[in-house]
């Protein structure tokens, strides 16, 4: 499902995916999302969410794909010896035992903007596919070796391209839609269980 195109540094892959025709983007119940910190939180509000997907059959079978593929997008990320380093202590097996696969539609009005961070400590890996027309810089993801924005990377955002990533202490990144439109996509990922 998933076709990895190039590293452009370490534990950060550009990809692409094969994206069935009919995905019902429209046809979603959309939920505003409620954040905490110090991230720009009007710009942030900007986005819309949608993980009740099931009743949609197209976009249904669409992340259920993605998430049982996500097993080998992590098995590819454990070969580097970066990201074993990462989670010492760990074996491959632990891992995915102590981890959830993700997989979450959304929607970003004109002048959507996260700000340059980091994803919480409980993400693993994290990635996003994008169903944008054409090749839309100001609908791409950044990443930098810092929170400075330094040495950014911009990630390809046209219709099927992504990214996938380590989140780790040099993950930074900047999601946002300058565009006049609206810019969809899925991010989905490993998230570490945690038992409260």
């Amino acid at each position: 499902m998933f076709k990895l195109i190039s590293e452009p540094r370490p534990l950060l892959y550009q990809l692409e995916i094969e994206v069935p025709d009919g995905l019902e983007f429209e046809q979603l119940e959309w939920q505003e999302i409620h954040i905490t910190g110090a991230i720009n939180k009007t710009k942030f509000n900007l986005r819309q969410t949608a993980s009740d997907i099931d009743h949609l059959p197209v976009i249904s079978k669409f992340c259920q794909d993605i998430r049982e593929s996500q097993s080998k997008l992590l098995e590819h990320m454990w070969e580097n010896p970066n990201f074993q380093t990462e989670w010492a202590g760990y074996t491959l097996e632990q891992l995915k035992l102590n981890t959830s696969t993700y997989c979450e539609a959304c929607k970003d009005w004109p002048g959507f903007d996260t700000g340059i961070h980091l994803d919480n400590r409980k993400t693993v890996t994290a990635g996003m596919v994008f169903f944008n027309q054409g090749v839309i810089e100001e609908k791409s993801t950044t990443f930098y070796r810092d929170g400075n924005g330094n040495f950014p990377i911009m990630m390809p955002c046209a219709f099927g391209q992504g990214w996938y990533s380590a989140n780790n202490p040099h993950s930074w990144h900047q999601g946002a839609n300058n565009s006049n439109d609206i810019r969809y996509s899925i991010k989905f990922g490993h998230h570490l269980n945690m038992i409260y």
